[in-house]
């Protein structure tokens, strides 16, 4: 061993050599994708024009749900969530709903808890972004 690396690695480094049978444990990815999600130029959201407090936004979302504007482009990786060329890290106690959110386009109001995750989805509902189901 040269100095580079740490212990840890080195016992891998030994244990997957002296047995060809196991894989080395995958790192995860955690580099941005190359290119973020940004809608054409001519794609236009139309924010709300009396958006509704968060109080009154959270009473709303948890009883009916919310769902992507169809031109919203969302993706996410382990450290960050891509939001039409914005990127922000994960809010903490929001990765569940967000990564809902993303995959399935829409959420159920019983899943929305937590004021971190209404305060993140308020901020995309005044962006026009998503709106109620």
């Amino acid at each position: 061993m040269n100095g580079a690396g740490s212990f840890g690695e080195h016992l891998e480094f030994v244990r997957v050599k002296s047995d060809p049978t196991v894989m080395p444990k995958p790192k995860p990815l955690t580099v941005p994708p190359v290119k973020t999600p940004e809608p054409k130029p001519q794609v236009v959201f139309d924010r709300p024009q009396h958006p509704p407090t968060l109080r009154r936004f959270a009473f709303t979302a948890q009883r009916c749900g919310l769902r992507l504007d169809p031109r919203t482009q969302i993706l996410y990786d382990a450290c960050c969530v891509y939001v039409n060329g914005a990127s922000f890290a994960w809010p903490r106690g929001a990765d569940t709903v967000l990564k809902a959110l993303a995959n399935r386009r829409s959420i159920a109001g019983r899943e929305l808890n937590g004021a971190t995750v209404l305060r993140v989805l308020h901020e995309c509902y005044r962006d026009g972004f998503l709106d109620f189901d």
